[in-house]
């Protein structure tokens, strides 16, 4: 009985090491797909970062410039003395889209440029006056439209003939001040288009235009505004 159990004892030990075995070759297949995997999910997340830089680098247009002329000229105070600023804006883009809309709205753009750099502001503790200036450059009706009163060439529909494509330009002056009465009340007003200068007529189509362009011209003249703040 002894020599049984002596040999039931030595196959189990002998069994020992082959179980060990099959559990380290299965450890290691896990390491091996876990490791290959991330491995390959690496190179797939790396792959589709270069393959989309080269993408961007394809599609990428070369530069182009817009210089805004002529340059823009404001008057401002520094120290009891009027003063003017002349500058110079120009205006980068890569797509051509851009390049045609910023040319075919030039006035619409200087005049809101003009409106930032125009406006000039004299405050002390207790009132404030403010002058602005809105400058709307001479223009055209259409840049497709070809000019002309004889001997006109034949017109298409992306060139149609007028006899008179020009658009004269506009300065507006406004003036707003304030009082404050107190830390908690304030007096403030506004006079818009000072001079009441009408916007100039141009050729329209539309029964409801008027012959004028709301969206670059004034159309409401002169105007007045006051009113109170309370700060509380």
């Amino acid at each position: 009985m002894a020599t049984d159990a002596d040999e039931m004892e030595d196959g189990a030990e002998g069994d020992a090491p082959a179980k060990g075995g099959k559990t380290g070759l299965i450890i290691g297949l896990v390491l091996l797909l876990v490791l290959g995997g991330g491995g390959f999910g690496a190179w797939k997340f790396m792959g589709s970062k270069e393959d989309a830089k080269q993408e961007v680098a394809e599609v990428q247009q070369p530069p182009r410039y817009i210089t805004l002329d002529p340059p823009f000229v404001v008057n401002f105070e520094a120290e009891s003395m009027v003063r003017f600023l002349q500058v110079t804006i120009g205006v980068m883009t890569r797509d051509a889209a851009v390049e045609t809309l910023v040319k075919d709205n030039d006035p619409r753009v200087r005049n809101d440029l003009l409106m930032i750099l125009g406006n000039q502001t004299y405050a002390t503790e207790k009132w404030s006056v403010t002058f602005t200036e809105q400058w709307i450059s001479d223009g055209v009706l259409n840049k497709q439209y070809i000019q002309c009163t004889s001997g006109c060439p034949l017109p298409t529909v992306n060139n149609p003939t007028i006899n008179n494509n020009f658009i004269p330009g506009a300065l507006y002056f406004a003036v707003g001040g304030s009082y404050n009465i107190d830390e908690h009340w304030q007096l403030f007003g506004k006079i818009d288009n000072v001079t009441n200068v009408d916007p100039p007529a141009i050729a329209a189509t539309a029964a409801n235009s008027n012959a004028v362009n709301p969206s670059l011209y004034d159309t409401a003249g002169r105007m007045y505004r006051f009113g109170v703040r309370v700060n509380l």
